[in-house]
């Protein structure tokens, strides 16, 4: 399992603060598209991602028992 965390808005629009997914492994790019389209959330397609607590590209691989978060952008002044 491929663990995915949600942080603020994205949490709040998706109404959980992670799921899982049954895969050896994917690309973050992969993840992006799924959630984008299994949650109709466009946006997701620009957030930033880590794996394991790592910044990740969208060409990364992220293998089963890692932990995914999508990290949406913050505002302030």
């Amino acid at each position: 399992m491929i663990k995915i965390l949600f942080f603020a808005l994205l949490r709040d629009k998706i109404g959980k603060s992670s799921i899982e997914i049954d895969r050896e492994e994917i690309s973050v790019k992969e993840i992006k598209t799924y959630i984008s389209e299994e949650y109709n959330i466009p946006s997701c397609m620009s957030m930033l991602t880590s794996i394991n607590e790592d910044y990740a590209t969208d060409e990364d691989i992220v293998k089963k028992g890692d932990t995914v978060a999508l990290i949406p952008p913050v505002g302030g002044g």
